[in-house]
């Protein structure tokens, strides 16, 4: 069940943006449909500069590329194109939803852009040896590890007592691989820990 959670967390936040977007349609509201647009707009921004922030190395956390990545870049880009056409339409015809167009075309235009400087989906965080990890329910005491295998397609960890957890749905290769390994051994504190490479 665990190969398929990440997949099926993507499936459900598909299915809610959708449902949002059905119910803002038939609400026949202004104030409400600008707060929407508004609260769009700012989470569009506050993303757009944690990617631009993590692109100049301004993060305490690494990302590893996923299965899903690229589907969610496609999806970006091709949402944003939509809505910027379907605005600069709007804009052109239909004078009444004026306001709804430009604000429509900025919101397409930072989603796109969203799209452009998309980032793997894959987040590896560690501090004070607490280990947090993309596919893995709670976080982890390095201390408590004997071995970190990276893979391909998952990381698998090694328990003290002989027992492991494996993150999966991952889509590795050697310089991500060589990445993860230089920000465990620069983040962990008094831990022994080996970290092997199986990339293929």
């Amino acid at each position: 069940m665990r190969k398929y959670r990440e997949d099926i967390k993507l499936i459900i936040r598909v299915l809610i943006y959708g449902a949002i977007y059905f119910i803002i349609s038939k609400i026949d509201n202004p104030s409400f449909i600008y707060f929407t647009l508004a609260l769009w707009i700012i989470y569009g921004l506050k993303t757009l500069y944690h990617k631009i922030q993590y692109r100049k190395g301004y993060a305490d956390y690494i990302l590893i590329p996923t299965r899903n990545d690229d589907f969610f870049r496609i999806a970006s880009l091709t949402l944003g194109a939509i809505i910027f056409f379907i605005s600069i339409y709007i804009l052109i015809i239909t004078s009444p939803l004026m306001n709804y167009a430009v604000i429509g075309i900025f919101l397409g235009l930072l989603i796109f852009f969203n799209g452009i400087l998309d980032l793997p989906k894959g987040k590896m965080h560690i501090k004070e040896n607490i280990l947090k990890l993309y596919g893995l329910k709670d976080p982890i005491d390095i201390k408590h590890l004997t071995k970190i295998k990276i893979a391909n397609a998952s990381i698998l960890l090694l328990h003290n007592n002989e027992g492991s957890i494996q993150a999966v749905n991952f889509n590795i290769n050697q310089v991500n691989a060589e990445l993860i390994n230089k920000y465990i051994f620069d983040n962990m504190v008094n831990a022994e820990l080996v970290v092997v490479n199986d990339i293929k």
